[in-house]
């Protein structure tokens, strides 16, 4: 008796005779966003600190019954998934048992996202955007923000 009634033998002709038809098995979205976070946390427990931003920020989108979208914010970060992408699929197949899922990476690199402020000056006038009375403290003071 087959303990998996989704996996089938086939004869494919050749000598070996009998050939396993790996498990299809259908999934939720819920089972899907389940397996995909515990891969997450296993990125940030192995200290890939970035991978593990990437999977928990963003969730995986159906294309179809077993093929996956994953939309990433950077080519390095799509380098990155593409790196762990074999295992990321092996586990996602084995936890949902379905061996037919495929996953596709779509970049979307934003021109109008947040700028990160890196020189003291950047910073000081970030800060002083949110709080204008800085530029005044500044001015009493006499500080300059590049030191």
């Amino acid at each position: 008796m087959n303990p998996n009634p989704d996996a089938e033998k086939k004869n494919d002709g050749s000598e070996g005779g009998v050939k396993e038809v790996l498990p299809r098995t259908a999934f939720s979205p819920v089972q899907l966003e389940k397996v995909w976070n515990t891969f997450g946390q296993s990125m940030n427990d192995q200290g890939r600190y970035a991978l593990s931003t990437a999977f928990l920020k963003r969730k995986p989108t159906f294309i179809d019954a077993e093929n996956l979208e994953f939309i990433v914010d950077s080519h390095a970060i799509e380098k990155d998934v593409n790196e762990v992408k074999v295992d990321l699929l092996t586990f996602v197949r084995k936890a949902l048992n379905n061996f037919h899922i495929q996953l596709e990476l779509i970049v979307e690199v934003s021109d109008q996202g947040v700028q990160v402020p890196y020189t003291p000056s950047e910073k000081f006038n970030k800060l002083a955007e949110r709080n204008p009375l800085l530029n005044e403290l500044r001015k009493r003071l006499d500080l300059e923000p590049e030191y």
